[in-house]
């Protein structure tokens, strides 16, 4: 993994670690499992991933991978 994927991974699990606590804390026990479903909400869905995208291209795909980085 080189210095740029690291740096990446850090930014991309911030608000991973911050969302999962939310949830646990304030609703369920999330487990890994439940937490990287919840990135999929972003990409499954065409009308769901079409709107997060208008926000940026690829916001969509950023947060699943988001969720997937942090639950490795």
């Amino acid at each position: 993994m080189t210095t740029s994927d690291n740096n990446r991974n850090e930014v991309a699990q911030f608000p991973g670690k911050k969302l999962k606590s939310y949830t646990s804390d304030d609703f369920y026990t999330c487990t890994p499992e439940i937490f990287a479903g919840f990135g999929h909400m972003y990409v499954d869905d065409d009308c769901f991933e079409s709107n997060v995208d208008n926000r940026g291209i690829r916001t969509a795909k950023f947060i699943l991978d988001a969720y997937e980085i942090y639950c490795k």
